[in-house]
């Protein structure tokens, strides 16, 4: 990759987006002009320019930073205007991984980046992000068959469940068993499977000469004391090398696997019913259904988002706490931090013409494992309260919006809120169904976004979701791309509603 290329856009220009009217200010006449309170800047004067990076730091034995080629990128700020309208300023963008972005005034502006908004105020601006895996890294495009020939397998029982890992790869493949027309039978006690690597979460090439090497874990059926059954890594299988990539169509992991000392053990009193409670109240009408479960796995790097490891799992019964002690081990180096996840999904069913579909809103956390609470797990972050859409009630009758609605909410009862995400669905027909489409997401700190007016698409059915999160120590209007531990999120959604 060169080191540097020529900026594209070199003079950064600014253009209406969905203004009422013709605007005759440039970006800088933003909001608040004309306001003659405190010390007053020189008008004459050009604000400074928002500047940021974008590196890509991938994660192997080491760190390798990347700039990320943007010159791509759809990347602009969108500068509100007293007509409700917005001016768009571009932004020049390198291949050296850095941005600029002319003519924005002081104050809050909308970052879109490929229709994911970032409302800031910052004027420096970290788009970093952390990649498990070597740089060379890619995503198998073509057919990739992967064939596993693996002995000394626990017995196979019907809730077992396989994961498959290559950190070095960035690859990831969770429940690979689910991908095989044959999968295990009960009782097997060796991995004799065919699976389509394509539907792998993650389905990075493997490549030997690259130095990938694959592991599988096997997260067998157990019962507790209390009986309340779940599954735990019962044992590990490191695979001679194989090379997997769109050149090599298909491959055969081989190995053997190895038992896991089951050396560990977690009290958990996990009340799902507050839980539950909380996700009802936030769906209109209340939730149909509901899933959940409550994951101890480790962190190959505590800073990335990748998949993860899988160390004990337990599924809740439905409208019952449970109290358990669960015995797992761990066999991973020290420096793969062990965590848990909480997570518990509310769903919603709709029929319009015909065609059913599905909305969700879901609560839960993610802790290092020794803060996970034994006295009693419960949420640490409840859903915002009083969203409306336009100024209407949003677990009622929407209708007659403006251009540019505001979605406003209060923070929630429940824990401190540290920032927001709006996503904004559709839903489009397909078939017998409605499919969930998003048609843009919204980051703030604050408790209120306004939607451009191209959002929402007229005459067809949208609902908005409400994400509240908890994550103490980020920096979030400057680092927005951040893992971070502990943190919390709870939904609200708002009733389906049609433009």
């Amino acid at each position: 990759m060169a080191p540097y290329a020529s900026m594209l856009n070199q003079n950064a220009s600014c253009t209406i987006i969905l203004a009422v009217a013709a605007l005759a200010s440039a970006c800088d006449d933003g909001p608040g002009a004309g306001d003659d309170t405190g010390p007053q800047p020189d008008p004459t004067a050009d604000p400074a320019p928002v500047t940021g990076t974008a590196i890509d730091i991938y994660v192997t034995a080491q760190e390798d930073r990347v700039p990320r080629d943007l010159t791509g990128a759809n990347m602009e700020a969108w500068v509100l205007q007293a007509d409700g309208g917005f001016t768009a300023c571009s932004a020049m963008r390198t291949r050296d991984g850095t941005f600029e972005i002319s003519g924005v005034p002081e104050g809050p502006y909308y970052l879109n980046l490929d229709g994911r908004f970032i409302v800031t105020s910052a004027r420096t601006l970290d788009l970093d992000t952390r990649i498990v895996g070597r740089r060379t890294q890619h995503r198998i495009a073509t057919s990739a068959s992967l064939a596993f020939d693996v002995r000394g397998m626990i017995a196979w029982q019907p809730n077992d469940f396989l994961e498959l890992y290559a950190p070095n790869a960035g690859a990831a493949f969770s429940s690979l068993e689910l991908s095989s027309a044959a999968p295990p039978a009960v009782g097997a006690t060796a991995l004799d499977i065919t699976t389509d690597y394509r539907v792998a979460e993650l389905p990075m090439s493997i490549e030997s000469s690259a130095g990938d090497r694959a592991f599988v874990t096997h997260n067998a059926s157990r019962v507790s004391t209390e009986g309340v059954s779940y599954q735990a890594l019962g044992a590990i299988a490191h695979l001679d090398p194989f090379s997997l990539t769109d050149g090599i169509g298909s491959a055969t992991a081989r190995g053997t696997f190895e038992l896991v000392p089951q050396d560990r053990q977690r009290i958990l009193d996990w009340r799902t019913t507050v839980f539950t409670s909380l996700i009802s109240n936030a769906i209109p009408g209340g939730a149909n259904s509901f899933s959940n479960s409550l994951v101890g796995f480790v962190d190959v790097d505590e800073s990335s988002f990748y998949s993860i490891p899988a160390l004990f799992n337990v599924t809740a019964p439905l409208n019952a706490d449970v109290r358990a002690t669960v015995s797992y081990g761990d066999p991973f180096p020290s420096a793969w931090k062990e965590r848990v996840r909480v997570s518990v999904s509310g769903s919603k069913s709709y029929t319009i013409e015909g065609r059913s579909g599905f909305g969700f809103a879901d609560a839960g956390f993610e802790v290092s494992a020794d803060d996970l609470s034994s006295a009693s797990i419960q949420p640490m972050i409840g859903a915002v309260q009083n969203l409306r859409v336009a100024g209407l009630d949003g677990a009622g009758v929407i209708t007659d919006l403006p251009a540019n609605p505001v979605v406003t909410w209060d923070p929630p009862a429940l824990g401190t809120a540290d920032s927001y995400i709006v996503v904004v669905v559709r839903f489009v027909p397909d078939g017998s169904r409605l499919v969930r489409r998003t048609r843009a997401t919204f980051f703030t700190a604050g408790t209120s976004v306004i939607l451009p007016g191209n959002i929402l698409k007229r005459g067809e059915p949208h609902y908005i979701r409400v994400r509240a999160l908890s994550h103490p120590g980020l920096a979030f209007e400057r680092t927005v791309f951040a893992n971070t531990y502990p943190r919390a999120w709870a939904d609200r959604i708002t009733t389906l509603f049609t433009p």
